[in-house]
């Protein structure tokens, strides 16, 4: 008899063994996936600042970097609407000076779409509104962009924090 409860003994501890490494198998197989997706998204939060980067130091002119703040100002309420666009187009033609409004508008579209924080567009872009404009050029921007804000009513709060952004950066 102790015999056989000897093997049910030896039958049962090599089986509980052969469920702990096993869990212990799916865990560790566990931990590597999830050290691999954070090393992926590592990766290509990497790669998508390197290309926003690139996107935002084409843009030479202070004209069109005004244009992409614009439009992304816009975007921020949805989908941007003709309404916006003619009223983008109207201020880089008449207010900002430029002829070539209706070419600026679709690369701004373009930029916009593959710059997809607004913060990074400040930050990439204002070098060149401070170097370009003066201080009144660029209270009036600011003011530009609070009357795009404004355009669909009450400006969301995105729309404010990059507001309030401009401000802090380009005018103090």
């Amino acid at each position: 008899m102790h015999i056989v409860l000897g093997i049910i003994g030896a039958i049962a501890a090599l089986s509980y063994y052969f469920f702990v490494f096993r869990r212990a198998g799916q865990a560790a197989t566990q931990a590597v996936d999830m050290a691999q997706q954070f090393r992926g998204k590592m990766r290509r939060n990497a790669f998508r600042k390197k290309a926003e980067g690139s996107v935002l130091t084409s843009v030479k002119d202070p004209g069109t970097a005004a244009a992409v703040l614009l439009i992304k100002i816009a975007e921020c309420d949805g989908p941007v609407i003709a309404a916006s666009k003619q009223e983008i187009t109207k201020i880089i033609r008449n207010e900002i000076g430029m002829e070539d409004a209706d070419e600026v508008i679709p690369f701004a579209e373009w930029v916009c779409g593959q710059a997809v924080n607004p913060a990074d567009i400040i930050r990439k872009l204002k070098p060149l509104w401070v170097e370009n404009l003066n201080s009144t050029q660029r209270a009036e921007f600011v003011d530009m962009a609070q009357r795009i804000a404004n355009l669909s009513g009450k400006p969301n709060q995105e729309q404010k924090e990059i507001i309030r952004q401009m401000r802090e950066r380009l005018l103090s």
